[in-house]
């Protein structure tokens, strides 16, 4: 059982180290501009995290993708703006994703070990 846990920190470690160049990007236009950076439900609305699990936004109901960026908001918001868009870093963001890929894939690991073992 110790190995089994030894080898799912390797996999885990290797994930961090496998994505870690992300740590230095920047946002892309693919979609974080609809979802973050310019996302006046996220950024203006009061109550961010009620509106999103009260309802949609752009056709996607995500609540749990939207309350952790609520929550990132914080770590991420500069004094700076672009246009009438407050200037956010983009690592907070990048960070939380690296974590939750390196989490999934020790899960992963962890579950094929039970099941197929």
């Amino acid at each position: 059982m110790k190995k089994t846990w030894q080898v799912a920190c390797l996999v885990g470690a290797f994930t961090l180290i496998l994505f870690a160049p992300n740590f230095r990007n920047g946002f892309v236009l693919f979609d974080d501009d609809l979802h973050v950076f310019r996302n006046p439900k996220l950024l203006y609305e009061p109550e961010p995290v009620k509106f999103f699990w009260s309802q949609g936004y752009k056709g996607f109901y995500i609540p749990m993708t939207y309350t952790v960026w609520s929550g990132l908001l914080k770590f991420s918001t500069t004094n700076e703006t672009e246009k009438r868009w407050p200037k956010l870093k983009p690592l907070p963001f990048h960070a939380a994703n690296i974590l939750l890929h390196a989490a999934n894939t020790v899960i992963l690991f962890l579950l094929l070990k039970l099941f197929c073992a």
